[in-house]
Parts: structure tokens; sequence; C-alpha cells
């Protein structure tokens, strides 16, 4: 079986000794990429407490926390190279108390579902933030943070889509035939 974290290791690892070591200054896309990829990463973690506070599902509460530890870890990496750079930090994120999944009314509560969906959007959107700034990063060493943020999402991603599988919750879309005609 193919591993992910030990294939991208190894490309971070090749890229880095195939690099100068002289790093430019941070140009403004370079810095905007941090303090948007930041500002996600604060959205997340709100989002991740709701989850917590709404399911009462084990198997889903251990996907988000393992979300919530990999969230944290990139905001820290992010946050450091930030600091070192004079990039101004996000806002950040304001900790909600830990609440009862029975009292959250219905009409609001979110399925499990519903929250694993959210917490798979929130992985691409990461991913797709990550992919984005590794190709306009002229720096080789923002583009491997990210890079590695990509490897780390792929392989929390498919632990998702894992437990997603095995729950009956993933999504497919329908099979595309321009002859047929779609149904509304």
């Amino acid at each position: 079986m193919v591993n992910i974290p030990d294939i991208m290791s190894a490309t971070v690892d090749t890229i880095k000794r195939l690099s100068d070591n002289e790093e430019p200054p941070v140009h403004v896309g370079e810095a905007m990429a941090c303090w948007t990829y930041l500002t996600h990463l604060d959205a997340v973690l709100v989002f991740c407490q709701i989850e917590m506070n709404t399911t009462k599902d084990q198997e889903v509460k251990q996907v988000v926390k393992e979300s919530v530890d990999l969230a944290l870890k990139h905001q820290k990496e992010l946050l450091e190279f930030a600091k070192k750079e004079h990039i101004p930090p996000s806002k950040g994120y304001q900790k909600k108390p830990e609440g009862n999944p029975d009292a959250v009314p219905n009409s609001v509560k979110l399925t499990d579902e519903e929250i694993m969906n959210t917490v798979q959007i929130n992985i691409l959107v990461g991913f797709e933030q990550s992919a984005k700034n590794v190709v306009q990063s002229l720096r080789t060493d923002l583009q491997m943070l990210y890079f590695k943020n990509m490897a780390d999402l792929i392989v929390i991603g498919n632990k998702i889509r894992k437990l997603c599988e095995k729950k009956g919750w993933i999504k497919t879309p329908p099979t595309y035939n321009p002859a047929i005609p779609a149904q509304q």
C-alpha cells in the first residue's frame, strides 16, 4: 500500500536539497496567502468546536478531534513563519465552552452525516488553498510548509472517507451521459 506521508516527506527532503537556502523577502501575495490560510484555520476550529458540541457518535467525535489537532498543528507552523516574517496574525478563534448535544435544538442541530460533510469541505478548501499557495510562492520554505499541509490533508481525508463509506454517507455524483436528459 502506498504510504502518502513517506512519499511527501521524501519529496520535501529532495526539494530542500535542491534549494539554495537563500529565501527572498516575503512578497505581498505570500503574506496574503498566509493570512488567508490562518483565517481559514480559525473558521475550521470554530466549526469543529460546534460539531463536537453537536454529535454523540464517538467515531465522528474522534475524526473531528483529529481535525482540530491537525488545524492547530498547521496554525502553529504558519504562525511561527508569520511571526518570523512580520506578517500580522489573523484575529484568531474564540474557544467555545463544551456543550451538551441533547441541549441543541433539532432546528439547528447538524446530523452526523452533515458534520462529516462539513469536515470534508473544510479539508477540500484547505487543500485547494495549500495547492494554490505552493504554486504562487517564490519561497521554498513556504512552498514546503503548504506541501506538507497537503500531505496531512490527504491522510486525514482518506480516514474520513473510510468512515463515511462505513456509515453509508459517501455522496456520489450521478453518472453523466449527455445523451440522457437530466431529471428535475
